[in-house]
């Protein structure tokens, strides 16, 4: 579902984890041939957060967080 979010081909999914503590927290890894940038890390969590609601996979309350690997783990 995360990959189908991207808007741009350039980009990729780098990792996903769910914890399994309340409130499950849904960490998103992306990353890029050119940088992401934190415009393209806001619109994928919009994206996201649109698809996990429709589909109500969680069933609970959810922290949904996107962003890069970093610099230390490309």
């Amino acid at each position: 579902m995360a990959e189908s979010s991207l808007t741009d081909a350039s980009h990729f999914v780098v990792d996903v984890v769910i914890s399994k503590h309340k409130p499950h927290k849904v960490s998103v890894f992306v990353d890029g041939d050119h940088g992401v940038t934190i415009d393209h890390c806001s619109d994928l969590s919009r994206a996201l957060s649109e698809d996990l609601d429709k589909l109500d996979l969680l069933k609970e309350n959810y922290l949904l967080e996107v962003g890069t690997p970093g610099w230390i783990n490309p």
